[in-house]
């Protein structure tokens, strides 16, 4: 499993991500499927292991069979929510990014009294 896009994208985090990335899969606003908090915490508690999706699945999900589909399922997703976590990041960072978007978000939705006020802070 170590070569995986899974793994791969886990490594790359430090440890302030690591328990960011708990709280933001806690979080209903960002995820709704309760098993990948749980995968997660297993694949992170386990990292110094050699892990295999059969065991990962069996293990953290507390399930006799392993089902290639669902483990298919659970680690795509859990890949797309570290990609747009990381974007997240990457884009509370930039402040002058951020302000823009905000701007561009605000004009389209005719909010001028808020786009003046974000604009005076660029």
């Amino acid at each position: 499993m170590k070569d995986t896009k899974l793994m791969q994208l886990l490594s790359s985090f430090n440890r302030h991500d690591v328990i960011l990335f708990e709280e933001y899969l806690q979080s209903p606003f960002y995820n709704s499927d309760v098993t990948l908090p749980v995968v997660y915490r297993f694949l992170v508690q386990n990292s110094h292991v050699e892990l295999t999706a059969n065991l990962v699945y069996n293990k953290s999900l507390k399930k006799k069979t392993y089902n290639e589909k669902q483990w298919r399922y659970i680690s795509s997703s859990l890949c797309k929510h570290i990609e747009d976590f990381l974007a997240w990041r990457y884009f509370e960072k930039k402040t002058c990014e951020k302000l823009l978007a905000k701007t561009k978000i605000l004009s389209e939705r005719d909010c001028d009294k808020a786009y003046n006020y974000v604009h005076h802070e660029l």
